[in-house]
């Protein structure tokens, strides 16, 4: 059984300044007494700054419950924060760059052996191209570094205990109807 209930406050009419929160709890319990009940916060703010015609900084959390794909975990909860800032080059080119970080905390699947953990902090710049409405050209970069830690990590060297990290380039073209 999974349940859930938000509160919220949402602040669309000034132009300058738009916001969204909502709060709430997140519960989820099984039939099987082998998998224990999560009892979660749950959350969600969005805050976006228009400063400029020509510039937006979007900021925006979240924490819930999900369900990994992985056999060996369940009952993930994710907790994000993220902040954008959005500029407009000249007409139809687009500017952005990202920073944020991120946490995962995932039950073993095994009775006993408690959570694991994963950080990550990531960064991302692009540009975008609207080359008319039906066809957009990306180019951007992005950059994450993660650590996990728990007893379902695996390591070499038995400390259940890594690092990892990742740079992605893309240059694409989307094609819209």
């Amino acid at each position: 059984m999974d349940a859930a209930g938000f509160v919220g406050l949402d602040f669309r009419g000034d132009s300058v300044i738009q916001y969204r929160a909502l709060g709430g709890f997140e519960s989820r319990s099984f039939s099987s007494g082998v998998t224990r009940t999560v009892n979660t916060p749950t959350f969600e703010l969005d805050a976006v700054w228009t400063p400029t015609q020509l510039d937006t900084v979007t900021a925006t959390g979240f924490r819930e419950l999900v369900d990994p794909t992985s056999p060996f975990a369940l009952n993930q909860t994710i907790t994000t924060g993220r902040l954008e800032l959005d500029h407009e080059l000249r007409a139809n080119v687009f500017l952005r760059a990202n920073a944020g970080v991120g946490e995962s905390i995932s039950q073993s699947n095994t009775p006993g052996l408690g959570a694991d953990k994963q950080t990550q902090l990531f960064f991302g710049v692009g540009a975008f191209w609207n080359i008319n409405r039906n066809m957009r050209g990306t180019l951007s970069y992005g950059y994450s570094n993660g650590t996990a830690s728990g007893p379902n990590n695996n390591t070499a060297n038995g400390s259940g205990f890594s690092t990892f990290s990742s740079n992605s380039i893309l240059i694409g073209i989307s094609l819209f109807e």
